[in-house]
Formats: structure tokens, C-alpha cells, sequence
């Protein structure tokens, strides 16, 4: 069974992910988020310094991923033969 903390957290991190989505990061206010999610500004505050660290909790995970993916990407392109890297535009090279 899930401590109510935990269930806390993921409920404002639901309503984070609405309001972020809706308004844009620039948009979203932490303020917002609380009410959506039945909870004090206070409280948000005191899982989350501030709305960066929020969004981060959000897409963290997917952007080091993404990340991951695509350092892996170049390292797989850099190791291809001339000739074929050749074959790519300017552009796409490293």
C-alpha cells in the first residue's frame, strides 16, 4: 500500500503534467498546480523547490533517454566507413 506521501506526489505531478501540457513551462504556475491537485502551495513547494525541479521530475527520465539515444546515434555515425558519411549532407555530418 502507497504512503500517502507517494500518493501525494503523484497526484501533483498528474496535475503538473495537465498544467504543463495545457500552458506551456512559462505558463504553468505552481500556485495552479497545487489547486488542481487539492493541495496548498506550501505543500507543492515542500516536494518540489520550484517549478523547474517539477518539470524536470516530469520529463527527466525521457530526456536522458533521448539524450542516451542520440549520443549513441553520433558515436554509431562517426564510426562509419568515409565513403558512406560522405554520402550524408554537410549538414547531417559532426
Amino acid at each position: 500500500m502507497k504512503k500517502k506521501d507517494e500518493i501525494a506526489v503523484e497526484k501533483i505531478l498528474d496535475c503538473a503534467k495537465e498544467e504543463f501540457m495545457e500552458k506551456g513551462f512559462e505558463g504553468a504556475s505552481m500556485r495552479s498546480i497545487a489547486e488542481k491537485s487539492g493541495y496548498t502551495t506550501g505543500m507543492v513547494y515542500g516536494r518540489f523547490a520550484d517549478k523547474s525541479q517539477l518539470f524536470k521530475e516530469l520529463v527527466g527520465e525521457a530526456a536522458d533517454k533521448l539524450f542516451d539515444y542520440f549520443s549513441q546515434s553520433e558515436d554509431n555515425f562517426a564510426e562509419l566507413p568515409p565513403n558512406i558519411r560522405s554520402r550524408f549532407p554537410r549538414s547531417c555530418t559532426l
